[in-house]
């Protein structure tokens, strides 16, 4: 059976941190493994901005976190790329990845349309996936996502902000964390020094 396919995405502006050839080796060896995963890391800060602004806003200064606010976008801003993909979705370059589909299983998204790696019920900034023939502008049922979007403030629009949206969607949602030892990933928050050991779990 032809795995489903899922795409996630990382914009970036401004200097890629000193372990991101650690972050493009992981990804290939997920990619390679042959369930269906990929990555995309975008580093055009114009074609992003342009990116943003075509969903018609005027795009502010993209400092700090503000990127992460666009996440429940990406679905829009990159519909190019989301093309022939089941889903799609937002992730960081401070993780590492293991047998992904061990914890978040084809069958699992079957029967799902979003989910979020958070026990609580909000996305997670780190690691989120939503159905591409049904979410991709969802965030536009967010009353304040234009307010939001223009303002040059990280505003948790990606985890918190767009919680009430999909509460009242009606779209299958899974709340389910998976991280640390023997995990699907790590998302090292504190010390910035890519892992160099790794739980059994993940790909050698």
């Amino acid at each position: 059976m032809t795995p489903l396919r899922k795409l996630l995405i990382v914009p970036w502006v401004g200097p890629l941190p000193d372990w991101i050839g650690s972050w493009c080796h992981n990804t290939a060896q997920v990619r390679e493994a042959g369930h269906g995963w990929d990555f995309l890391l975008d580093v055009d800060e114009r074609r992003i901005s342009e990116r943003i602004e075509a969903l018609g806003v005027e795009c502010p200064p993209l400092e700090g976190r503000k990127l992460c606010d666009y996440r429940p976008a990406f679905g829009e801003m990159y519909a190019d790329e989301i093309a022939g993909y089941d889903f799609w979705g937002h992730t960081d370059l401070d993780c590492v990845y293991g047998r992904l589909w061990d914890y978040i299983s084809d069958d699992l998204l079957a029967g799902i349309d979003i989910y979020s790696n958070d026990p609580y019920p909000q996305m997670c900034g780190p690691f989120s996936l939503y159905r591409t023939s049904i979410t991709t502008g969802l965030f536009r049922a967010n009353e304040h996502w234009r307010t939001v979007f223009e303002d040059p403030r990280y505003a948790v629009f990606d985890e918190q902000g767009i919680n009430a949206t999909i509460a009242t969607s009606g779209l299958r949602v899974c709340h389910r964390h998976f991280e640390g030892p023997d995990s699907m990933y790590v998302h090292f928050t504190s010390d910035k020094t890519y892992p160099s050991d790794l739980p059994a779990s993940f790909l050698p």
